[in-house]
């Protein structure tokens, strides 16, 4: 069986370098093929197409970038996938690297709770919540810093008559003009809220304010997002012929969802201060209700399919099978987590680790996703098979790409790789006596330091 790593690349089969400049390929090509051209040296037909297919893959930037990370593999994801972007494509293998490592802070804010309300530590509640506070300095700075450095989409035509100036040729101003001040006023208290409402939390705990202060900033959180509804629901309001029915419907589908969040919110704040005498499974109504809004969704999704008037977006049987299962999945593991959870306000008999289950699932799950799935789909980096170390991110060694396979004519040349002997010399050697070649011992092979499985999976280096 050939080894796939004897193939050159594309880079060797124009004897250019893998820095090389367009003007340089250009100059290689055209060297190369008044060199091969059939026309001239006949019989070099398929030498001249493996250098027509290197020149038309290195000469567009989109295609050699993806060449450079992905090897020939990519180039054939891109003819059969072209919406995939492989800027896009390496971005979201970063960002499933940054989003394992949210998880993993996640995970290990979790573990800090379990091991504190089950009584294995007797930590401060600030100490506990310190993963928690880590996400967030980074998400407000990352939020303040988009808010203040962000911009309108839409050009500014009114200020840019006004100066003359920066002015395209049909008259409409090419700069965009910075985004509005009560924008980024709503963005920052938004971002204000968010933060003092999880630090109030550990204070609470500890007794230091009052639990009902983490109503203030939740308050604030819910009421950007009220106002942004309402003021969509204004907008679009159906006209006088819509059914009442419709109508209702349009109302709860905006507002149920937020309105059970905040009623649940209210009764576990009321129940912690004290000031509401209801068992644990009592507080909790909300949350069964509101998460039944789903069965709904799933009527609506069924209607429209049966419908015979012609939808824009109409769902299929695949489709609704789908959001059947994701449901179901998601009330398993909602319901199992709140009855364990119960279990533990209510009884005390169930520790927190074993309570929330369902969420070690769900973040093991997520890990798994933007840890190894994800960045190996997108050949972010990995571990190196060869000693255990991390490879870097950045383009794919080339003994570990699947290549271009050139003509037989190509792979024979010893001028396209950049060395080896010629057919002649391969032929000579061939023809010599047996005698001559039985009483040569063969030279005794180099050690190499990889155990058998490596040595089975990686072709041997040359």
């Amino acid at each position: 069986m050939p080894n796939t790593n004897d193939a050159p690349t594309l880079y060797q089969i124009l004897e250019a370098d893998r820095d090389v400049s367009p003007a340089e390929l250009k100059r290689a090509y055209r060297k190369l093929a008044l060199k091969y051209h059939p026309d001239k040296n006949p019989g070099n037909e398929d030498r001249f197409r493996d250098i027509q297919h290197a020149y038309n893959v290195l000469s567009d930037e989109q295609k050699r970038s993806v060449y450079d990370q992905y090897g020939e593999m990519g180039l054939e994801m891109m003819e059969k996938m072209p919406w995939i972007d492989a800027e896009i494509y390496r971005r979201v293998g970063s960002l499933s690297m940054l989003l394992a490592l949210v998880v993993l802070v996640v995970i290990t804010q979790f573990a800090f709770l379990c091991v504190r309300v089950d009584g294995k530590v007797d930590w401060e509640w600030n100490l506990v919540f310190i993963p928690t506070y880590l996400v967030l300095a980074v998400v407000a700075g990352l939020s303040m810093f988009a808010t203040l450095t962000a911009t309108d989409d839409e050009y500014d035509e009114d200020r840019d008559e006004e100066v003359g100036d920066d002015h395209s040729h049909d008259g409409h101003s090419m700069k965009p003009r910075r985004a509005p001040l009560l924008s980024k006023v709503l963005a920052l208290v938004f971002t204000t809220a968010l933060v003092t409402a999880v630090v109030l939390i550990p204070q609470a705990i500890e007794g230091y304010v009052p639990v009902w202060s983490i109503a203030i900033p939740y308050t604030i959180l819910e009421l950007y997002p009220f106002v942004t509804k309402t003021v969509r629901l204004v907008i679009g309001w159906p006209d006088a012929e819509t059914p009442k029915l419709a109508k209702v419907q349009l109302v709860a589908d905006t507002f149920l969802d937020q309105l059970w969040r905040i009623l649940q919110i209210a009764l576990i704040l009321a129940r912690a201060q004290g000031s509401l005498d209801a068992p644990w499974p009592v507080v909790f109504i909300p949350t069964y209700l509101g998460s039944l809004s789903g069965i709904f969704t799933l009527v609506n999704m069924y209607r429209a399919m049966k419908s015979p008037t012609p939808l824009e977006n109409k769902p299929t049987l695949g489709s609704l099978i789908g959001a059947t299962i994701a449901h179901l999945f998601g009330y398993v593991l909602l319901y199992g987590m709140v009855a364990l959870i119960v279990v533990k306000l209510e009884y005390g008999t169930v520790s927190l680790a074993v309570a929330i289950v369902p969420v070690w699932i769900v973040l093991i799950l997520l890990a798994c996703l933007f840890g190894c799935c994800i960045p190996c789909m997108t050949s972010m980096g990995g571990i190196d098979m060869e000693d255990g170390t991390r490879r870097p991110s950045g383009p794919i060694a080339v003994d570990r790409r699947i290549e271009f396979r050139p003509s037989s004519s190509m792979a024979g040349s010893s001028t396209a790789i950049g060395g080896g002997g010629s057919p002649a010399s391969s032929t000579a050697s061939s023809s010599a006596p047996a005698a001559a070649s039985s009483s040569t011992k063969p030279p005794k092979p180099k050690a190499r330091a990889k155990s058998d499985m490596s040595e089975a999976l990686l072709p041997p280096s040359s």
